[in-house]
């Protein structure tokens, strides 16, 4: 298993999160972390679910049951990077 770096981490999510929510660059720039998917980007609950299903699929992982609750972009790149780098942390263990 390779461990991502946040910039490897944070560049998937944000591809996930184009691909789902069909949003064209700029949403790759840094200043993309703050927007919110409902009041910036337009998602609703289905959109949200896919996004959590996509970024599962791409970083071959499973969010906690239920799947945390995430207002922001950054919200979930972070929440991604720490539960990939737990994930990796009990797999050297």
């Amino acid at each position: 298993m390779t461990t991502l770096t946040p910039a490897q981490v944070q560049r998937r999510v944000l591809d996930c999160i184009a691909g789902i929510l069909e949003v064209r660059p700029p949403v790759h720039a840094d200043a993309t972390l703050g927007l919110r998917f409902v009041e910036d980007l337009g998602a609703d609950s289905l959109d949200m679910a896919e996004l959590v299903m996509e970024v599962e699929d791409d970083l071959d992982f499973c969010f906690p049951d239920p799947p945390p609750v995430c207002v922001t972009v950054r919200d979930l790149v972070d929440e991604t990077a720490r539960l990939l780098r737990e994930r990796d942390e009990k797999g050297q263990a």
